[in-house]
């Protein structure tokens, strides 16, 4: 059946039909529409310190160092949010050397660089229950700036704060307060996104929200380099279920937030094929 799906899809759009990596330079470009006050993008009024551009500046720069596919970061149309989903539970921070989940808001304003915000993955499509990738949290950098996601997920934290139990309950990405991001939601702002920034629907449509994923695996090859070992560390930092990531993912450490860090920064020259307009 699979195999059938895929022979439709090639004969509908080509076997050359794929997403390109997100470049940083439009990635940045996309953050820096926090600055276009009062302009309406994808029929939301640009608010910076509303809850949906927190939330959505966090998912995307979530995404782009964890590597996580759309359907980690929201909720499908039509499903309720439930305990398979990221939480604001799924995020605890080391601060000065100590892991906190339950941070105050004292303890968020205290982060500085070599702190560190730690993930918990949840579910997803090649571990659906969590038992392979869910146990290990993915690092990320603490750094003031407005591309670093354990940055953007401290200001999610002290805008909307939630303590205790309710961390649970309460979705890590929300489209209003308590409210979990939809999959529509997050295909159609970025798409309004990066209509603005490019200016040209050709070029829009090289990216889906999956162009993080690819750029974190582009990122992480130019940062390590090309070699039997470091490929297995970037399926590691990907979460790709072969039983060599298995290995290598096992021994990752606190060190690998400054792989995804530089990662994340790098810029591509490469095209495919289908988009060589």
């Amino acid at each position: 059946i699979v195999d059938g799906m895929c022979r439709r899809f090639v004969k509908l759009y080509g076997p050359e039909a794929r997403k390109e990596p997100l470049p940083y330079s439009v990635f940045v470009a996309m953050l820096r529409l926090e600055q276009t006050l009062g302009v309406m993008i994808g029929g939301r009024i640009m608010a910076p310190s509303h809850i949906f551009w927190v939330s959505f500046f966090a998912a995307m720069c979530v995404s782009r160092q964890t590597g996580y596919r759309k359907a980690e970061v929201g909720v499908p149309d039509g499903h309720e949010f439930n305990t398979c989903h990221l939480s604001r539970a799924s995020v605890a921070w080391r601060i000065g050397g100590k892991v906190i989940t339950d941070p105050t808001k004292e303890q968020l304003r205290a982060l500085k660089e070599g702190d560190v915000a730690l993930i918990h993955s949840p579910p997803m499509k090649n571990d659906q229950y969590g038992d392979k990738y869910g146990v290990y949290p993915s690092y990320l950098a603490y750094y003031a700036d407005c591309d670093s996601a354990a940055y953007r997920l401290a200001q999610l934290e002290l805008l909307y704060e939630c303590r205790g139990p309710a961390r649970r309950r309460t979705p890590l990405f929300c489209s209003s307060e308590g409210v979990a991001m939809s999959h529509s939601v997050l295909d159609n702002t970025l798409k309004a996104m990066l209509l603005r920034v490019l200016q040209d629907e050709n070029e829009a449509i090289k990216y889906s929200w999956h162009s993080f994923r690819i750029a974190l695996a582009c990122g992480c090859l130019k940062v390590l380099g090309n070699t039997p070992e470091t490929r297995a560390t970037i399926q590691a930092v990907c979460r790709w279920a072969t039983q060599e990531s298995l290995k290598v993912y096992a021994r990752l450490e606190a060190n690998v937030a400054d792989i995804v860090k530089d990662a994340a920064r790098v810029d591509f020259s490469s095209v495919l094929v289908a988009n060589l307009v």
